[in-house]
């Protein structure tokens, strides 16, 4: 999932998820913390990922290095 930010309600949909990555937040944001609890992996805090990151690019995301990275950008 990649979002702008994350409203409480998200929960059962992070839980889903296979990464997040956050354009808003920070390491004990909502967010951050209902990610880890999920062991789901997060990079918060990102500004531009939504600008960056189109849907059905395909993305690797290393929340312990805070690293996002566009691994194949979607065709067309």
């Amino acid at each position: 999932m990649v979002t702008s930010t994350m409203a409480p309600a998200w929960g059962p949909v992070l839980a889903g998820s296979k990464a997040m990555v956050l354009d808003s937040g920070g390491n004990m944001c909502r967010a951050a913390i209902v990610a880890r609890e999920e062991g789901v992996p997060a990079v918060t805090g990102t500004r531009f990922a939504t600008q960056r990151i189109k849907t059905g690019d395909t993305i690797r995301v290393d929340g312990n290095k805070g690293i996002v990275e566009i691994i194949k950008r979607a065709e067309g």
